[in-house]
């Protein structure tokens, strides 16, 4: 009796194991022993290797693309701002270039332009004056034009790089060409002088500074006595004749000769 159902269970155990190794993989048919184990050709493992590492570069490769488009894009953006800055550098150029040109206009335009280094431009004759009108009070006519001879850069408010022999006093006729009729006064008020710009009469500051009412010495001897020199009465805007002896006024000029 216990023979037989041993029997019966070796037949199940049998009909069981064929039952597996009808639907059973290969690898599993390996494992349970019932089909020879065939393990993987070297070229297929070389080939699976080779493709792990043509992904994994691939990846890498990805990665640098994403890093260099990362890159040129700030590049891109750095560049739009230079550009922006610079388009508002030169806009401003532009501007101080039309203001500067402005600015050149309006100075050729008036009667005097202020140098800026101590000097003013007569427009009118192109002669360059002191701009301090009272920088060695009143002297005798040889005082006066030793002191516009020596006269140089470093002296009297001057910055234009001057040197001794360069400045001396006006002659009679840069004179009568410095006055201006439209401002003669009679009550040695003002001096007959125009503004900067040639639209008024002077003022302090406008463009030469310490102007007298008063006389000034010319350059020129009286011809019919040399020991008399013409001077200037900037208030009356007339030129005159006195003895050398008398004190007057000093106001260098330089250039027109």
């Amino acid at each position: 009796m216990e023979t037989m159902k041993f029997i019966a269970l070796v037949g199940i155990l049998i009909a069981m194991i064929a039952v597996v190794a009808e639907v059973a993989t290969p690898e599993i048919r390996c494992k349970l022993g019932l089909d020879k184990c065939v393990e993987e050709p070297d070229s297929q493992r070389a080939q699976q290797l080779e493709l792990e590492q043509q992904r994994a570069e691939l990846e890498r490769e990805k990665s640098r693309l994403r890093e260099e488009a990362r890159q040129i894009e700030q590049a891109r953006l750095r560049a739009e701002q230079q550009a922006k800055q610079i388009e508002l550098a030169i806009l401003r150029a532009e501007q101080e270039a039309r203001r500067a040109a402005e600015q050149a206009r309006l100075k050729a335009s008036y009667r005097y332009a202020d140098n800026g280094n101590g000097t003013v431009t007569d427009n009118k004759t192109a002669l360059i004056w002191l701009k301090n009108a009272n920088c060695f009070g009143r002297q005798n006519w040889k005082t006066a034009m030793q002191k516009a001879a020596n006269l140089a850069s470093g002296r009297c408010g001057l910055r234009d790089g001057s040197t001794r022999g360069m400045w001396r006093l006006p002659t009679k006729e840069e004179w009568e060409a410095m006055i201006d009729d439209k401002y003669v006064k009679k009550d040695w008020s003002q001096p007959a002088l125009s503004n900067a710009a040639g639209t008024g009469p002077w003022q302090e500051g406008d463009a030469f500074s310490g102007v007298q009412a008063y006389l000034y010495w010319s350059s020129a001897s009286y011809a019919g006595d040399t020991s008399y020199a013409w001077d200037v009465s900037l208030h009356y805007g007339d030129v005159y004749s006195y003895d050398k002896t008398n004190t007057r006024y000093v106001w260098p000029v330089r250039g027109g000769d």
